[in-house]
């Protein structure tokens, strides 16, 4: 294939030659890829059986942290609301955003400028959020009323119902 369409191809014959040159360009180099993608465009692909979504592992992320997240999953009905101890900027979020799937997980707040929140913080997010679970790690202050769940990365609380 020199580029250039046989002898005798009129205008519109140059303009198909042009078309299915372009066509096989794309295919030769957009192949390799579509074959990586096209998983997630089938009957089902977004969700896990356990109703969580698929998380790429491609950061050094520990997964002791993925861990704490699917022991919280174990533990809470997919109807949940769930807070976060984090911002909505930090990549902990997102994570436990997938992986609590259907669960909703909210960010304790939307631009955190204390680590870790102050109990207010933790407790106005619960409030608003009418959420019946948090998601904490160490060293966040966690209000009366709260029982722990799981240990981890991230700590899960759930109401205390005796309170």
């Amino acid at each position: 294939m020199s580029g250039m369409p046989p002898p005798g191809y009129g205008e519109s014959g140059q303009a198909r030659w042009y078309l299915l040159v372009l066509v096989l360009v794309v295919l030769i180099v957009g192949a390799p890829r579509i074959s990586v993608e096209a998983r997630f465009f089938g009957s089902g692909a977004v969700l896990h059986a356990d109703g969580s979504a698929p998380v790429p592992q491609d950061d050094a992320n520990p997964s002791r942290i993925d861990l704490a997240f699917r022991a919280a999953r174990a533990r809470l009905p997919s109807d949940a609301t769930c807070v976060i101890a984090r911002d909505s900027w930090n990549r902990d979020y997102f994570r436990a955003s997938y992986l609590l799937m259907p669960r909703r997980v909210w960010p304790i707040a939307t631009l955190l400028t204390t680590a870790p929140p102050v109990l207010s913080t933790v407790s106005a997010s619960l409030r608003v959020r009418a959420a019946r679970c948090l998601l904490a790690p160490a060293g966040t202050p966690i209000p009366t009323g709260w029982r722990h769940e799981t240990s981890g990365a991230y700590s899960l609380y759930v109401p205390d119902p005796s309170r």
